[in-house]
Protein backbone atom coordinates (compact mmCIF):
# COMPACT_ATOMS: atom_id res chain seq x y z
CA UNK A 1 0.00 0.00 0.00
CA UNK A 2 1.04 3.38 -0.75
CA UNK A 3 1.86 5.72 1.95
CA UNK A 4 1.24 9.63 2.48
CA UNK A 5 1.76 11.81 0.10
CA UNK A 6 5.06 13.58 0.87
CA UNK A 7 3.67 17.42 1.79
CA UNK A 8 4.85 19.87 0.02
CA UNK A 9 5.08 23.55 1.27
CA UNK A 10 6.30 27.15 -0.05
CA UNK A 11 9.72 27.07 2.17
CA UNK A 12 10.58 23.46 0.57
CA UNK A 13 9.90 24.34 -2.47
CA UNK A 14 12.03 27.50 -2.21
CA UNK A 15 14.86 25.73 -0.55
CA UNK A 16 14.70 23.28 -3.39
CA UNK A 17 15.65 26.10 -5.92
CA UNK A 18 17.98 27.77 -3.55
CA UNK A 19 20.14 24.64 -3.87
CA UNK A 20 19.68 24.28 -7.38
CA UNK A 21 20.64 27.32 -8.25
CA UNK A 22 23.57 27.10 -5.83
CA UNK A 23 24.58 24.11 -7.69
CA UNK A 24 24.66 25.49 -11.06
CA UNK A 25 26.66 28.66 -9.80
CA UNK A 26 29.28 26.86 -8.86
CA UNK A 27 29.44 24.60 -11.95
CA UNK A 28 29.60 27.82 -14.02
CA UNK A 29 32.18 29.22 -12.17
CA UNK A 30 34.14 26.47 -12.87
CA UNK A 31 33.59 26.00 -16.61
CA UNK A 32 34.73 29.61 -16.72
CA UNK A 33 37.97 29.20 -14.91
CA UNK A 34 38.79 26.69 -17.42
CA UNK A 35 37.54 28.37 -20.34
CA UNK A 36 39.99 30.78 -22.64
CA UNK A 37 39.57 34.45 -22.23
CA UNK A 38 37.66 35.40 -25.51
CA UNK A 39 35.11 37.00 -26.65
CA UNK A 40 32.40 36.32 -29.24
CA UNK A 41 32.13 39.22 -31.74
CA UNK A 42 28.59 39.44 -33.67
CA UNK A 43 30.11 38.47 -36.93
CA UNK A 44 32.22 35.42 -35.42
CA UNK A 45 35.63 37.08 -34.90
CA UNK A 46 37.34 36.06 -31.90
CA UNK A 47 39.51 38.49 -30.30
CA UNK A 48 41.68 36.89 -27.21
CA UNK A 49 43.15 38.47 -24.22
CA UNK A 50 45.32 41.32 -25.19
CA UNK A 51 49.25 39.96 -23.90
CA UNK A 52 48.64 36.68 -24.58
CA UNK A 53 50.87 36.22 -27.16
CA UNK A 54 50.94 32.00 -27.27
CA UNK A 55 49.05 32.04 -30.64
CA UNK A 56 48.29 34.16 -33.32
CA UNK A 57 44.54 35.64 -32.60
CA UNK A 58 41.92 33.75 -34.15
CA UNK A 59 40.39 36.70 -35.38
CA UNK A 60 43.83 38.18 -38.12
CA UNK A 61 42.69 37.51 -41.68
CA UNK A 62 43.94 33.89 -42.96
CA UNK A 63 46.26 35.24 -45.31
CA UNK A 64 48.22 36.97 -42.25
CA UNK A 65 47.99 33.82 -40.53
CA UNK A 66 49.39 31.32 -43.08
CA UNK A 67 51.98 33.51 -43.97
CA UNK A 68 53.35 35.31 -40.31
CA UNK A 69 56.66 34.33 -40.93
CA UNK A 70 57.27 35.41 -43.87
CA UNK A 71 55.65 38.71 -43.37
CA UNK A 72 57.68 39.20 -40.58
CA UNK A 73 60.74 38.93 -42.64
CA UNK A 74 58.99 41.79 -45.08
CA UNK A 75 57.98 39.17 -47.56
CA UNK A 76 54.24 40.18 -48.59
CA UNK A 77 51.82 37.70 -49.88
CA UNK A 78 50.70 39.22 -53.75
CA UNK A 79 47.46 41.09 -52.70
CA UNK A 80 48.83 43.57 -50.42
CA UNK A 81 51.43 44.77 -53.46
CA UNK A 82 48.27 45.24 -55.60
CA UNK A 83 46.26 47.18 -53.18
CA UNK A 84 49.56 49.24 -52.93
CA UNK A 85 49.59 50.12 -56.53
CA UNK A 86 45.97 51.13 -56.18
CA UNK A 87 46.53 53.61 -53.19
CA UNK A 88 46.55 57.05 -54.51
CA UNK A 89 48.44 60.05 -52.40
CA UNK A 90 51.35 60.36 -49.97
CA UNK A 91 49.58 60.49 -46.81
CA UNK A 92 47.53 57.87 -45.90
CA UNK A 93 45.12 57.02 -43.19
CA UNK A 94 44.28 53.27 -43.35
CA UNK A 95 41.21 52.45 -40.87
CA UNK A 96 41.26 49.07 -39.73
CA UNK A 97 44.78 48.39 -39.90
CA UNK A 98 44.16 44.87 -38.09
CA UNK A 99 47.83 43.40 -38.07
CA UNK A 100 49.56 46.42 -39.65
CA UNK A 101 50.96 44.60 -42.97
CA UNK A 102 49.03 46.67 -45.33
CA UNK A 103 50.09 49.79 -44.03
CA UNK A 104 53.91 48.95 -43.73
CA UNK A 105 53.66 48.12 -47.56
CA UNK A 106 52.39 51.45 -47.99
CA UNK A 107 55.03 52.69 -45.88
CA UNK A 108 57.70 51.92 -48.20
CA UNK A 109 56.58 54.58 -51.04
CA UNK A 110 54.71 56.86 -49.27
CA UNK A 111 55.70 59.88 -46.92
CA UNK A 112 53.32 59.44 -43.81
CA UNK A 113 50.98 56.47 -43.47
CA UNK A 114 48.91 55.72 -40.24
CA UNK A 115 46.99 52.74 -39.33
CA UNK A 116 44.24 53.16 -36.73
CA UNK A 117 43.03 49.51 -35.08
CA UNK A 118 40.16 49.39 -32.96
CA UNK A 119 40.82 45.58 -31.15
CA UNK A 120 43.89 45.91 -28.63
CA UNK A 121 45.30 42.72 -30.22
CA UNK A 122 45.66 43.36 -33.49
CA UNK A 123 47.14 46.36 -32.70
CA UNK A 124 50.10 45.06 -30.94
CA UNK A 125 50.40 42.77 -33.21
CA UNK A 126 51.21 45.65 -35.97
CA UNK A 127 53.25 47.87 -33.27
CA UNK A 128 55.07 44.48 -33.29
CA UNK A 129 55.39 43.96 -36.87
CA UNK A 130 56.73 47.66 -37.28
CA UNK A 131 59.85 46.73 -35.07
CA UNK A 132 60.55 43.39 -36.86
CA UNK A 133 60.44 45.38 -40.38
CA UNK A 134 63.27 47.97 -38.64
CA UNK A 135 65.22 45.71 -37.25
CA UNK A 136 65.86 43.86 -40.65
CA UNK A 137 66.33 47.18 -42.57
CA UNK A 138 63.00 48.66 -43.54
CA UNK A 139 62.74 52.09 -44.02
CA UNK A 140 59.33 52.35 -42.25
CA UNK A 141 59.21 55.00 -39.74
CA UNK A 142 57.38 57.25 -41.23
CA UNK A 143 54.39 54.18 -40.64
CA UNK A 144 52.66 54.65 -37.05
CA UNK A 145 49.80 52.89 -35.69
CA UNK A 146 46.97 54.14 -33.38
CA UNK A 147 44.84 52.15 -31.21
CA UNK A 148 41.41 54.20 -31.26
CA UNK A 149 37.59 54.21 -32.62
CA UNK A 150 38.01 56.42 -35.48
CA UNK A 151 34.32 57.40 -35.14
CA UNK A 152 35.45 59.08 -31.61
CA UNK A 153 39.00 59.34 -32.60
CA UNK A 154 40.78 62.54 -32.39
CA UNK A 155 42.74 62.04 -35.57
CA UNK A 156 43.02 64.96 -37.83
CA UNK A 157 41.45 64.00 -40.88
CA UNK A 158 42.76 67.17 -42.40
CA UNK A 159 46.33 65.85 -42.54
CA UNK A 160 45.39 62.68 -44.97
CA UNK A 161 44.80 63.04 -48.30
CA UNK A 162 43.62 59.14 -48.64
CA UNK A 163 42.20 57.12 -46.61
CA UNK A 164 42.04 52.81 -47.37
CA UNK A 165 39.81 50.48 -45.91
CA UNK A 166 40.48 46.71 -46.48
CA UNK A 167 37.72 44.49 -45.60
CA UNK A 168 36.43 46.96 -43.31
CA UNK A 169 33.81 49.00 -43.87
CA UNK A 170 31.35 45.87 -43.64
CA UNK A 171 32.35 45.46 -39.86
CA UNK A 172 30.96 49.25 -38.97
CA UNK A 173 27.54 47.49 -39.93
CA UNK A 174 25.30 51.05 -39.16
CA UNK A 175 27.62 52.92 -38.52
CA UNK A 176 29.14 52.59 -42.13
CA UNK A 177 27.70 56.04 -42.85
CA UNK A 178 28.56 57.92 -40.45
CA UNK A 179 32.52 56.97 -40.85
CA UNK A 180 32.14 57.96 -44.65
CA UNK A 181 30.46 61.07 -43.97
CA UNK A 182 33.35 61.73 -41.54
CA UNK A 183 35.75 61.89 -44.37
CA UNK A 184 33.78 63.37 -47.00
CA UNK A 185 33.27 66.72 -44.88
CA UNK A 186 37.20 66.21 -44.41
CA UNK A 187 40.21 67.14 -47.05
CA UNK A 188 41.03 63.86 -47.80
CA UNK A 189 40.59 63.45 -51.71
CA UNK A 190 40.91 59.91 -51.94
CA UNK A 191 39.00 56.92 -50.68
CA UNK A 192 39.93 53.11 -51.37
CA UNK A 193 37.66 50.51 -50.41
CA UNK A 194 38.20 46.71 -50.35
CA UNK A 195 35.65 44.49 -49.80
CA UNK A 196 35.53 40.28 -49.58
CA UNK A 197 34.89 38.11 -52.19
CA UNK A 198 33.51 35.13 -50.08
CA UNK A 199 30.84 37.51 -48.00
CA UNK A 200 30.26 39.18 -51.74
CA UNK A 201 29.53 35.69 -53.52
CA UNK A 202 27.06 34.58 -50.12
CA UNK A 203 25.50 37.88 -50.99
CA UNK A 204 24.58 37.54 -54.33
CA UNK A 205 23.71 33.79 -53.83
CA UNK A 206 21.23 34.09 -50.88
CA UNK A 207 20.80 37.63 -49.79
CA UNK A 208 20.99 38.62 -45.85
CA UNK A 209 20.55 34.91 -45.21
CA UNK A 210 23.98 33.67 -46.86
CA UNK A 211 26.21 35.76 -44.60
CA UNK A 212 26.64 36.42 -40.85
CA UNK A 213 26.87 39.63 -41.70
CA UNK A 214 23.48 40.06 -42.56
CA UNK A 215 22.10 42.92 -44.73
CA UNK A 216 25.79 44.30 -44.08
CA UNK A 217 27.81 41.90 -46.24
CA UNK A 218 26.38 43.88 -49.02
CA UNK A 219 29.40 46.65 -48.35
CA UNK A 220 31.92 43.64 -49.07
CA UNK A 221 30.41 43.41 -52.76
CA UNK A 222 31.43 45.46 -55.84
CA UNK A 223 27.88 47.19 -56.16
CA UNK A 224 27.76 47.83 -52.17
CA UNK A 225 31.05 49.86 -52.15
CA UNK A 226 30.43 51.77 -55.37
CA UNK A 227 26.54 52.74 -53.90
CA UNK A 228 27.41 53.67 -50.62
CA UNK A 229 30.35 55.76 -52.18
CA UNK A 230 27.54 57.86 -54.53
CA UNK A 231 25.75 58.41 -51.79
CA UNK A 232 28.08 60.40 -49.61
CA UNK A 233 28.46 62.04 -53.37
CA UNK A 234 32.18 60.71 -53.88
CA UNK A 235 33.27 60.46 -58.17
CA UNK A 236 34.22 56.40 -58.55
CA UNK A 237 37.54 56.61 -60.42
CA UNK A 238 38.08 53.05 -60.80
CA UNK A 239 36.16 49.89 -59.94
CA UNK A 240 37.90 45.82 -59.77
CA UNK A 241 35.50 43.12 -59.71
CA UNK A 242 35.96 39.81 -57.73
CA UNK A 243 35.32 37.66 -60.72
CA UNK A 244 38.66 35.81 -60.31
CA UNK A 245 38.13 35.45 -57.02
CA UNK A 246 40.66 38.26 -56.18
CA UNK A 247 39.21 41.25 -53.41
CA UNK A 248 36.67 43.25 -55.16
CA UNK A 249 38.37 47.35 -55.29
CA UNK A 250 36.83 50.41 -55.45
Amino acid sequence: MDGPEPEVTKNGVLDMIRKNLKRAWTFLKRALRKAPEKAELPDGMQFYHPGRRGELNPGFQTYYRDNADKISKGEVPARYLKIAKLVPGERVLEIGSADGTQSLVLARSKSLVCGVELMPMQFEEACELRKKWIKNGEVVERCEFRNEDILTSTIDLDGFDTVLMSRVLYHFRDSADAVLEKIAQSKVNNIVLVGCPIRERKWREHGVSGDVMGKYAFLASQEGMESVLHEHDFHIVSSFSSEKGDDPIV
